[in-house]
């Protein structure tokens, strides 16, 4: 049975939040009124995600923007609806210009009157249940979703094609993500390839091919390309229903790990419930039970296109997307967004001598420590390997060069069983006005370069005052 609707209200003044309780009362909602944003999160934790969340930007424990940022990043787009109330006009104003990607509904004065405050909470309320009818006027097909899940688990494990086969019953469907130009739908691929993939769903256990040439004398068993690695997973519901195979393949030796393995296929189960649920009709109803409902399940695939799944970044493709949300937000108010391009120093060493497991666990490590030192509107991305990339909006490039020291400092801090201490450098730009945001990408990598050029672990801006030339030691 699903948990009843709830209005979570964060909100240090007693008498505010009873006005805010009305409110929301008003719509049939049950209410859970904190006085701190971290007794908010812990709230999400036990309840999960509201269908209205009210809160003051300003919190004890954890901020409001810090409050809704943990909300967008938890749970399913258009959820919840947000109103948020301030009595300081410059926390409004940024909360305005985050109204995009924080999603959120209303802004108002903290002064604001007892009709004004049911007035923000009905147009939140309208405004969620005029996404959701949207959303069920024009739903993705389970081919198109399916595409983009593969879409963002090649992009995640940085091989260039994904294949996945669903069987259930009397439905059967193949589908494939390349990102290389030859053709991988002709009938009789798809029939070489199912006899390959067959053999996981026989096994019910990973097939892996860590280099096909090694193995075998010549790559590509079955392709008219020459592909080297390749893993198949069992497609299974979070109860281990099978419902087919995922497959990921490389032109080059695979170089995945067991635990990335093992992500593989937990990052496959949310889809392969939604698949189980869709098609029940041809399975036979005793699979209805327990079956996730549609738009979680859905919104949990598309979040997994977007999120890296060693360090629970954002990844690439995400990241494309945010750049060009914010450098358009830039242009359009004229606030500030600076990018810091890191790179860890001779990583690859890291991995030679000590294996992928322990990069892995330094990737994490890093991942970690970004995502602690973010503000709810910066954005970290792994960029690749062991690139990442963050946005700071609002933030000039002295700012953006201090974020990146301070994050050069705590990853020069760590040591590494096994491994020992890792540094990292940084190219940092301000996106300037009218610039391509390809760009100044392209100048925060030429910064990075100077960096790694000019004696490793440290930080260059391209600006006098922005540079730390820090020798490692």
């Amino acid at each position: 049975m699903s948990a009843p609707a709830y209005a979570l209200i964060a909100e240090l003044d007693r008498r505010r939040a009873e006005l805010y309780r009305q409110a929301a009362a008003e719509h049939g909602l049950e209410t859970v009124i904190v006085r701190d944003g971290n007794a908010a999160k812990a709230t999400l934790d036990s309840r999960g995600a509201p269908t209205l969340l009210i809160t003051d930007l300003s919190l004890p424990g954890s901020d409001g923007f810090s409050l809704i940022s943990d909300l967008r990043r938890r749970f399913p787009p258009k959820k919840t609806a947000v109103v948020v109330f301030s009595a300081f006009a410059e926390l409004r104003a940024t909360a305005a210009d985050l109204l995009v990607s924080l999603d959120v509904t209303e802004i108002r004065d903290k002064s604001s009157s007892a009709a004004a405050v049911r007035e923000a909470v009905v147009n939140a309320m309208t405004s969620l249940s005029q996404a959701d009818t949207a959303a069920q006027a024009d739903p993705k097909t389970p081919e198109q979703l399916s595409h983009d899940f593969l879409q963002g688990i090649a992009r995640t494990f940085h091989v260039p094609i994904a294949l996945l086969s669903v069987n259930v019953r009397h439905y059967h469907w193949f589908t494939t993500y390349t990102g290389v130009t030859q053709p991988l739908t002709a009938s009789e691929e798809k029939q070489r390839w199912w006899a390959v993939l067959q053999q996981v769903i026989d096994k019910q256990h990973p097939l892996v091919i860590p280099d096909m040439a090694a193995l075998f004398g010549s790559p590509s068993l079955v392709l008219p390309i020459r592909i080297r690695g390749f893993v198949g997973v069992p497609f299974m519901t979070t109860d281990n229903h099978p419902m087919g195979v995922l497959a990921l393949i490389d032109l080059k030796p695979l170089e995945l790990g067991a635990e990335q393995i093992d992500g593989l296929t937990d990052l496959a189960r949310p889809v392969a419930d939604e698949f189980r649920r869709r098609y029940a009709v041809d399975s036979g109803p005793e699979i209805l039970q327990g079956a996730p409902r549609t738009e979680e399940s859905w919104a949990a695939l598309e979040h997994l296109a977007l999120t890296d799944a060693l360090t629970g970044l954002y990844n690439r493709h995400a990241g494309e997307q945010a750049i060009a949300r914010e450098s358009a937000r830039g242009r359009r108010t004229g606030s500030s967004l600076s990018l810091a391009l890191l790179d860890l120093d001779n990583f690859k060493q890291v991995n030679d001598v000590h294996g992928h497991e322990a990069g892995d666990r330094v990737l994490v490590e890093v991942g970690r420590i970004l995502n602690a030192s973010l503000r709810a509107s910066d954005l970290a991305i792994r960029w690749g390997g062991d690139e990442f990339l963050i946005l700071l909006p609002d933030v000039g490039v002295l700012g953006a060069s201090a974020f990146a020291e301070r994050t050069r400092m705590q990853v020069e801090a760590l040591s590494f069983s096994g491994v020992g201490r890792v540094t990292l450098s940084a190219g940092v730009v301000e996106v300037t006005r009218r610039e391509d945001p390809l760009a100044a990408l392209r100048r925060a990598d030429t910064n990075l370069y100077d960096a790694k050029v000019g004696g490793r672990n440290r930080v260059t801006s391209g600006t006098d005052d922005g540079d730390s030339r820090l020798k490692s030691g």
